[in-house]
């Protein structure tokens, strides 16, 4: 699981979203961005710049600071999975959980 990443690691980013993949869900807005929690995030192409905070600066929004820089490569995974997972919908998520019970 490596490959060239162009941004530097931002630890402070990798933890804030993991926070938020541990309590919302994705919303697709386009097939490069996706809204998760009050956040925008760059998904276009995985896995270069996936996972990206879109506002690529340090700025206050809704009382919370945007990071620059990037997820770690095992959070980019994570990011990707959960996706996948959540622009499914329900009836295909059903069907797949019981595909792996039966």
């Amino acid at each position: 699981m490596w490959w060239f990443m162009s941004e530097k690691y931002d630890k402070n980013w990798d933890k804030k979203i993991n926070e938020l993949l541990d309590k919302n869900e994705f919303t697709v807005k386009s097939d490069a961005r996706a809204l998760i929690g009050n956040y925008s995030v760059w998904i276009g192409n995985y896995p270069y710049y996936y996972g990206i905070d879109l506002e690529m600066k340090w700025i206050f929004d809704i009382g919370e600071i945007h990071y620059f820089g990037r997820p770690s490569r095992s959070t980019i995974w994570r990011i990707r999975q959960r996706y996948k997972w959540d622009k499914l919908s329900k009836e295909d998520k059903r069907n797949l959980r019981l595909n792996q019970i039966i």
